[in-house]
């Protein structure tokens, strides 16, 4: 368990309860978020246990949270509302990289033929992020 109270820093929001293709699209229904967390020193990763209101998938890069008490299994911080709350914010440079790599993401399949192999969206997604960096 991660005893006390954390401020920590949203890098990215995935939901990676969506198919890739909708992971970065609004959508109704079930969802379950897997969190990017920094403290400045150490990455952590936090999956939604139970939905959090005060969190969606397009929630800003650089969004400040509370954590209290979270359970952490194998690694993971177990996050729900009674252990996390969003204080807000933005991070004006990661935003950007963030965006850019959603546009790319989100671009439909090019007319690539099957002897290329399969399109590298994860890949092009990140490069597109380094390069929205100033």
């Amino acid at each position: 368990m991660l005893q006390g109270k954390h401020v920590v820093q949203v890098d990215e929001v995935v939901d990676m309860g969506a198919p890739a293709r909708e992971r970065y699209m609004p959508k109704t229904g079930p969802r379950c978020l897997k969190l990017h967390l920094t403290d400045g020193h150490q990455q952590v990763i936090g999956i939604e246990f139970r939905a959090i209101p005060a969190l969606s998938w397009d929630c800003p890069a650089g969004t400040k949270v509370v954590l209290e008490n979270v359970n952490v299994k194998r690694g993971v911080l177990m996050l729900q509302p009674e252990n996390l709350a969003a204080l807000g914010g933005l991070v004006e440079s990661l935003e950007a990289a963030r965006k850019r790599a959603i546009e790319v993401w989100n671009l439909p399949p090019s007319g690539r033929s099957q002897r290329d192999g399969p399109r590298d969206i994860l890949g092009e997604a990140q490069a597109a992020a380094r390069r929205a960096a100033p």
